[in-house]
């Protein structure tokens, strides 16, 4: 129900509980400009992404903030932020402001699967299963390694340097590669 006299107490804001998810990290940063901050008492708080997207998919004046991935398999608006259309063009090249990185954390010494599976994931293919999902992959998302500072003025990435690096050399391809997909300058 709407109430009249103050449209804000009409949302339901909804929100994974912890403070531990990179969706939740990076929201509480850019709105609240540190990662601390407490959504407020009215939140509803769940156990998981897909709990917080299945509650909000069933409530009218639901607001929540989830990735972009799975919120793309589901029947939600996913909203503009500063008149910025979540594209993937928009995302990959930063335009769009609510991104975060996603880190895979694996043991120094893998086994036979795991270093299987790793370097399926670094592939072409593999790599091309991920954007096929809507999800900026890394030759897509290189540039935001540099971006990702701007939050809070200092690197997240321990091997920076080495990023930036491998970012130089491959900002000139992709460019070139969104040029010939149709993507303008």
């Amino acid at each position: 129900m709407v109430h009249p006299d103050n449209p804000l107490e009409s949302i339901t804001p909804i929100a994974r509980k912890g403070k531990s998810s990179g969706v939740g990290f990076m929201t509480r940063l850019l709105i609240f400009g540190h990662a601390d901050t407490d959504y407020g008492k009215r939140v509803i708080r769940l156990q998981s992404s897909g709990a917080v997207e299945e509650l909000l998919e069933k409530t009218a004046h639901g607001i929540a903030v989830t990735g972009v991935s799975s919120a793309r398999q589901r029947k939600l608006e996913i909203l503009k932020v500063d008149g910025v259309e979540p594209s993937m063009e928009n995302i990959s090249s930063g335009k769009y402001l609510y991104y975060r990185p996603l880190y895979l954390a694996h043991p120094n010494k893998l086994n036979a699967e795991q270093a299987q599976f790793l370097t399926w994931l670094l592939s072409p293919e593999g790599q091309n299963v991920i954007r096929s999902q809507g999800t900026v992959n890394l030759q897509d998302g290189v540039s935001l390694a540099l971006k990702y500072m701007h939050w809070d003025k200092s690197p997240r990435i321990t091997n920076l340097s080495e990023m930036v690096e491998k970012t130089e050399r491959l900002i000139p391809k992709r460019n070139e590669e969104l040029l010939n997909n149709g993507f303008s300058k």
